[in-house]
């Protein structure tokens, strides 16, 4: 039997490898001698038979990449007080359905999970009155993985990914929505209690305006130029989605109180 040359084994070779990618594996080149030569090879590196090396590449270790995922937060009614026993549930993947956690006394929650760090990942969150869901795509956290100082030493290991979020229910079985990321920056500390919104802003500006019935906001451009002026009622939304890209000033007037904060605008 012919001997099968240099050149098809390495056709086959990418074949196969390229087949496992697709099916989400990764792979870790070694040499004969065992010790690992690059941890984050992928298996198309090679693109020419040239670069085909049979010392370097005799070991080849497949398997499947795994990850730590954990999302907290605080639930809240429109008016910003914190709302006990919400259920709040992951989907990761149609068949990564995890048991749901209960927000406590304080509306918090932490929900923390291992798997495949593939697929779109849903949030909700409901009680006996309202419900708010949305969903994290595979492309928007891929890149955020967070790598510990103390690994465990496993090839696959992509990280952690770890976001905090707000979720806003309704009273009066509205639906709900889902605020990703801190509170943004404020110049006064007391403004973190009124203001929802991450930062940055795509489309809307949302706010827990306690014990008033509307707020009045303005919002400046760097050089100090009025651009949007409007009357918010209590667990409304602002609309900002027309404005341009950059950052702004926001100020929220209500009674005698007034209250700012910084924001970038996507």
């Amino acid at each position: 039997m012919r001997k099968i040359s240099l050149q098809a084994r390495s056709i086959i070779r990418r074949t196969i490898v390229s087949l496992l990618s697709s099916m989400g594996f990764i792979t870790v080149h070694g040499q004969a001698t065992g010790k690992e030569v690059d941890r984050s090879s992928r298996i198309n590196d090679f693109e020419t038979v040239e670069e085909y090396n049979p010392e370097r590449d005799l070991i080849a270790l497949y398997g499947c990449p795994s990850a730590d995922f954990r999302f907290r937060g605080n639930v809240t009614d429109k008016y910003g007080n914190p709302l006990k026993d919400v259920s709040v549930q992951v989907t990761h993947c149609q068949n990564g359905v995890f048991p749901p956690v209960m927000t406590d006394e304080d509306g918090n929650f932490v929900f923390e999970y291992k798997t495949a760090p593939w697929c779109d990942i849903r949030i909700s969150a409901t009680n006996d009155i309202s419900s708010a869901c949305d969903t994290i795509l595979e492309e928007q956290y891929e890149k955020e993985f967070v790598m510990p100082e103390n690994p465990d030493g496993d090839p696959f290991y992509r990280g952690v990914y770890d976001k905090e979020m707000t979720i806003v229910l309704g009273d009066e079985g509205e639906t709900g929505h889902i605020i990703f990321g801190r509170p943004t920056g404020v110049e006064d500390g007391v403004a973190e209690k009124i203001l929802l919104f991450s930062n940055p802003v795509e489309n809307y500006l949302w706010f827990n305006l306690t014990g008033v019935e509307s707020a009045n906001v303005t919002i400046y451009n760097l050089s100090g130029e009025q651009v949007l002026t409007a009357s918010v009622p209590n667990g409304e939304s602002l609309y900002v989605g027309n404005l341009k890209s950059g950052n702004y000033l926001l100020t929220v007037v209500s009674g005698d109180k007034k209250l700012a904060a910084r924001f970038l605008k996507k």
